[in-house]
């Protein structure tokens, strides 16, 4: 049997959740006939050193761009890689790419660069700059940084602005067009390869939030707008991914709008939704690529 490594964050040792979700992965190898071995952020490089020449390719299941970016320098194939990535977990450059390749996107402002200095201290200015850029209360607010929603906030007076600016600190931030016709519900498009394999609706009564972390609940959905499944397989390409979950809300005119492009959507809850093997469409999809992938690094 082959064998490849999929590449996980240490704290995942400490979270069910997530450990189910390397367990899921190992499983779903195996039925394509490769043995998965899960090995951590902290010992990946040393691993990957001493065993690269049984190491087919690596699934690198966490966010440490570095790390990725210096397992590449190996020869091995990674899955995603470090730039797509990188895009992913940036939410101001998810942006960029998605409005180069003309993707329908939230209006978003990406605030300055402060070099770690609280955006309050500029407050006047940056207000100017959020009025002049045509955005009124209420707004989403966003940490460039940040997973499970945990990171996004409703504003709708100036003075949870304020606060909320006293709150974050020196986070970098960006303002984005708050879509109420879709507050609280949004769809998952999990994309692989070029293909969108499965699609669930996520709704959230009591936040504007969506995500399952905030209390959304997800749902299939048996005859899905095509509109969506092939903006999301754009989005997918327009930022490099092999395998993506794409977040896609609908705009007052009924309009698809893609608001985040994920490179580690766990696949699990999805699964049990929409009744979709995601995590055996990804095994399939490295199986397949892996090797046109290590031609392409040498």
């Amino acid at each position: 049997m082959k064998q490849a490594a999929i590449v996980y964050n240490i704290v995942h040792e400490v979270n069910r959740e997530w450990a189910e979700q390397i367990d899921a992965f190992v499983v779903a190898f195996k039925k394509c006939g490769i043995e998965l071995i899960p090995v951590s952020n902290i010992d990946a490089y040393d691993y990957v050193k001493q065993y690269k020449r049984y190491i087919n390719f690596i699934l690198f299941w966490d966010k440490d761009v570095y790390l990725a970016e210096l397992l590449e320098t190996t020869g091995i194939p990674v899955f995603n890689t470090s730039k797509a990535i990188r895009v992913c977990d940036d939410k101001a450059l998810t942006y960029i790419k998605l409005k180069s390749h003309n993707i329908p996107t939230p209006k978003t402002l990406v605030l300055p660069f402060t070099f770690g200095q609280s955006l309050l201290k500029f407050y006047d200015r940056i207000k100017t700059l959020i009025a002049e850029n045509g955005f009124k209360y209420p707004f989403v607010l966003k940490q460039r940084y940040g997973s499970f929603g945990e990171q996004v906030y409703l504003i709708t007076s100036e003075v949870m602005f304020k606060k909320m600016l006293q709150a974050i600190g020196e986070k970098e931030l960006l303002v984005q067009e708050f879509i109420e016709e879709s507050s609280g519900r949004d769809f998952r498009i999990n994309v692989v390869g070029r293909e969108a394999v499965s699609i669930v609706m996520r709704v959230n009564q009591g936040n504007f939030r969506s995500n399952v972390h905030q209390g959304g609940i997800m749902s299939s959905v048996p005859h899905p707008d095509r509109r969506m499944l092939k903006l999301a397989v754009k989005a997918a390409k327009a930022v490099g991914v092999d395998f993506a979950g794409v977040d896609i809300l609908m705009t007052a005119s009924g309009e698809p709008v893609v608001v985040e492009v994920n490179s580690n959507a766990r696949t699990i809850a999805v699964e049990e939704a929409s009744k979709v093997y995601v995590s055996l469409f990804i095994a399939r999809h490295i199986k397949r690529f892996y090797k046109i992938r290590k031609m392409d690094l040498y």
